[in-house]
């Protein structure tokens, strides 16, 4: 990774952390992306070839929708692709609203019927 892209990451990082910058969820399992003025930025989770630790892929795309620049966390040590795949699955799938919402329902005493379940006949439907 050049120092380019390092500072270009580093700096997503932080906007992400202090939310100035929000990633969108793309549809696909464990993949965010954020789009930009001049380009797109995806970043994926994938299960590494030891099935035991995750492996992170940031794509960078120009303004032309055109690849520009692919890395990936397996030559180095630096736990940036990790810290900024879980920040921007953070942000994407609303991670502190919803903790937030679910503990003022805690702290209120809010709850909702558990939905039936589809899972197998109910009593009513064995024959006997």
């Amino acid at each position: 990774m050049t120092d380019k892209v390092h500072d270009v990451l580093n700096k997503l990082l932080e906007e992400t952390t202090a939310r100035r910058v929000r990633w969108e969820d793309t549809g696909r399992e464990s993949s965010f992306r954020v789009n930009l003025p001049n380009g797109l930025i995806r970043i994926d989770e994938q299960q590494g070839s030891n099935n035991f630790e995750s492996v992170y892929i940031i794509n960078i795309y120009n303004a032309k929708n055109r690849l520009i620049e692919t890395i990936d966390d397996n030559d180095t040590d630096d736990p940036l692709l990790r810290d900024l795949f879980r920040a921007a699955r953070s942000t994407a799938l609303n991670v502190e609203e919803t903790l937030d919402g679910l503990m003022q329902d805690i702290m209120k005493g809010k709850t909702l019927p558990t939905p039936p379940s589809n899972s197998g006949p109910s009593e009513d439907d064995i024959p006997f």
